[in-house]
């Protein structure tokens, strides 16, 4: 289906921004002349908008293929450091008894991803690899076990049945359906997941899901540690500095 084109008084603006979107929705790259023919523009014109994009670091090109480009991450990270979640998120993270001292994270839920929307970075020697407006298989982290966990049966029924792909990055990581379920049933249980070397050797994750009705979006907080510094006394402390996390986010709006 063509893009739907806006009234405005720069259609080239408008025609940036419906390949922007489109390519956003593909989730894979596209060709130029593929591109001109979805968004309902000539291809002369659309390919000088695409070589403007390309040229602003907002597209990369591989051939005549296009895809998003790393630009729109820094954009991205710019407009979530302005948000109020965002700075509540940091704010809290760093009057955290224990938790302070770690390296949390922020996430939502997209389709069979997560994204992260901000990290805190504590004194402990690790920092996660994965930036801002990244994004992990959802099976493949706590947060996104967790986030799982707190979709209706139906919605998660539906998650199992597209397709699952299951990372095999360490032999912790879990490769069937019946394995994951396991796990979100223990996470929706518990009211927390634990995810140990799922996607990196050496590395454990706790994480807790945010409920609140002030965001519509499914929300997690997350710490990372070294797996070798588990134990249960710092498990506990650090699951009830998500507990005090998770329920102040996001903030109060009204």
């Amino acid at each position: 289906m063509s893009a739907k084109k806006r009234e405005s008084l720069s259609p080239a603006v408008n025609s940036a921004a419906d390949i922007l979107d489109l390519l956003a929705d593909a989730g894979e790259p596209m060709s130029g002349a593929e591109i001109a023919r979805r968004i309902d523009r000539a291809k002369s014109t659309s390919s000088n908008i695409l070589a403007a994009l390309e040229q602003s670091g907002l597209l990369e090109r591989t051939g005549n293929e296009y895809q998003l480009g790393r630009k729109l991450v820094e954009l991205g990270g710019a407009y979530l450091a302005q948000t109020d979640l965002v700075s509540e998120f940091h704010r809290l993270c760093g009057e955290l008894p224990v938790a302070s001292k770690e390296t949390l994270s922020l996430s939502s839920l997209q389709g069979e991803e997560i994204l992260y929307l901000a990290h805190h970075n504590g004194s402990q020697p690790v920092r996660w690899f994965a930036n801002v407006g990244a994004r992990l298989p959802a099976v493949a982290t706590a947060m996104g076990i967790t986030m799982l966990a707190s979709l209706s049966k139906v919605e998660y029924e539906d998650f199992i049945a597209s397709d699952v792909d299951y990372p095999t990055d360490t032999k912790f990581a879990y490769s069937t359906a019946a394995e994951l379920t396991i796990a979100v049933d223990r996470a929706r249980s518990d009211g927390y997941a634990i995810g140990d070397q799922l996607n990196t050797l050496g590395l454990c994750s706790l994480a807790r899901p945010v409920v609140s009705r002030f965001d519509s979006r499914r929300l997690a907080v997350g710490v990372t540690m070294l797996s070798a510094r588990r134990d249960p006394e710092l498990e506990h402390a650090l699951l009830e500095d998500l507990h005090t996390l998770a329920e102040a986010l996001p903030p109060a709006t009204d």
